[in-house]
């Protein structure tokens, strides 16, 4: 098995406290997209927990997602002509 390198241990730990110490405070998704760690953490949780586990129907996620970010809304889009709504909305 692969050793983790430093660099990516410390992150990890860091993250995993997070969702620890943070739980139900909504930080969890954000640092996930922050880390660019969304695609294997999701992806993951749900083969491993909802595929395994349901019947429920799921996608998974790829790195060129639009799902990753939230829409702008049309009022901050009117007001300020220089954002760009976030592709997929």
């Amino acid at each position: 098995q692969q050793m983790e390198n430093p660099k990516e241990a410390i992150i990890n730990a860091i993250l995993d406290e997070r969702q620890i110490e943070l739980l139900g405070e909504g930080y969890r998704w954000f640092d996930l997209v922050r880390t660019n760690k969304y695609v294997s953490v999701m992806n993951n949780f749900y083969q491993t927990y909802i595929g395994a586990k349901s019947n429920l129907k799921y996608n998974l996620y790829r790195q060129d997602d639009s799902r990753v970010y939230f829409p702008i809304y049309k009022s901050n889009l009117l007001d300020n002509s220089n954002l760009i709504q976030t592709d997929g909305y």
